[in-house]
């Protein structure tokens, strides 16, 4: 892994097709805009609750940034591409999505505060 790489943890709930469109949509975002610069751990909670355990995952699917600090989260929906990566912090200052507009102010769209 690169030097300034980013760290994604997804954790999901079974091979659902919300869990697995909520994987496909990370993936995308990631190789579009960090290619080769991130790695992408997808935790199933069902098959792996230890580890929902210890990260104190109550809600999926849930989608962390590790690293670069300080770590982020996103909690619900991810299917909005642009909220994602302004949710992570991974715009790269820009605010603006691919398509000019900003994304939602609204922080339940962000599942943070």
């Amino acid at each position: 892994m690169p030097d300034g790489a980013v760290v994604l943890r997804l954790y999901v709930s079974g091979n659902s097709p919300k869990s697995a469109e909520a994987a496909r949509t990370i993936r995308s975002v990631c190789d579009q805009h960090l290619a080769g610069r991130y790695t992408l751990e997808v935790i199933d909670v069902l098959t792996e609750p230890s580890l929902s355990n210890r990260g104190g995952i109550v809600v999926t699917p849930t989608l962390l940034r590790i690293s670069p600090e300080p770590a982020r989260m996103v909690v619900g929906n991810l299917d909005n591409p642009s909220t994602v990566l302004y949710a992570l912090d991974l715009t790269g200052g820009r605010s603006e999505d691919m398509h000019g507009e900003g994304p939602r102010e609204d922080p339940e769209a962000t599942g943070l505060p």
